[in-house]
């Protein structure tokens, strides 16, 4: 897409950032309910993890190299937003980054020596 003379790269923005955090911060709260306007939550929080320096390279969203720190950012303004609106089924944290970060799940293989040594 070019806009005066800047070239934007479109990326997968649904796919990649907003619906794995919608996920996580549903997951984490227990919302009784999904509605448009934590979609719009969540557009609005990827939106504010753009940089300058990613529009000036023509992103018009955060690198995927940022993915992690990204979705868990969108996740956390979701979450607060879940809770505000009285939607949730767990009671509100007195730490939410806490609780989103206790409930992300990170995979840990074995290294192939190890898997091997087990069998």
């Amino acid at each position: 897409m070019h806009l005066n003379g800047q070239t934007f790269t479109p990326g997968q923005g649904n796919n990649v950032y907003i619906f794995p955090a919608l996920g996580m911060a549903i997951y984490a709260t227990e919302a009784r309910r999904v509605t448009d306007e934590m979609l719009v939550t969540a557009a609005q929080a990827l939106a504010r993890q753009v940089t300058h320096a990613d529009l000036d390279r023509g992103l018009i969203y955060p690198p995927q190299s940022r993915i992690f720190e990204t979705s868990l950012a969108v996740a956390r303004e979701v979450a607060s937003f879940i809770f505000d609106q009285g939607l949730a089924g767990a009671p509100r944290p007195d730490d939410l980054d806490a609780l989103i970060d206790a409930k992300v799940y990170r995979p840990s293989y074995a290294s192939t020596d190890e898997a091997l040594t087990s069998i």
